[in-house]
């Protein structure tokens, strides 16, 4: 009786293992086939024209289009009529400050919005503090919403970090590699 009962649990502690083991796999190459599949997709230069301001919690400064930041930048393309994009503008935000302690980086938000009132009205009630570019530009691709780019404009990285949250480590894996 002892042994059958020994036995029982040796089983179903093996099934749980290899249960989980199964699992980790199918996860781990679910992840590197959506990384794969977003790097294919991304190559070329971000080009960044339109009107330039710097934004922070109490003004703005509208600039001269000569003075867009030259170094990596994190870009945010939002449609502010978007609830889901304003969410997605919070864990953006959070992503550039984790990656503004490894590395110089600038946050730059892309919008056609032509009220920078309006944007700041939308940034205030959303982030506590904050301080970034603002362009006012169309999207380069409406599926996809934030870039990774180097000091030449070059798209390293870009995917949705709301659709698939593991992509964060790979946003912060990027930004030390340049």
């Amino acid at each position: 009786m002892i042994k059958k009962r020994i036995f029982l649990v040796f089983i179903l502690f093996i099934a749980c293992v290899t249960f989980i083991a199964v699992f980790q796999y199918k996860e781990n190459t679910y992840k590197k086939k959506i990384i794969k599949e977003l790097l294919a997709n991304v190559n070329g230069d971000y080009a960044l024209t339109g009107d330039l301001a710097q934004i922070d919690k109490k003004r703005y400064f509208l600039l001269s289009s000569e003075m867009i930041p030259q170094g990596c930048k994190l870009i945010y393309e939002i449609n502010f009529g978007c609830s889901v994009c304003l969410m997605e503008l919070k864990e953006a935000y959070n992503l550039y400050q984790r990656m503004s302690r490894i590395k110089k980086i600038d946050f730059v938000l892309i919008s056609n919005e032509k009220s920078f009132s309006f944007i700041k009205y939308f940034l205030d009630k959303i982030l506590d503090s904050y301080n970034m570019w603002m362009i006012r530009q169309n999207s380069l691709d409406p599926n996809i919403k934030l870039y990774l780019v180097d000091y030449n404009n070059k798209i390293i990285f870009a995917g949705s970090i709301l659709k698939y949250p593991f992509l964060k480590k790979e946003y912060i894996k990027r930004v030390k590699k340049v």
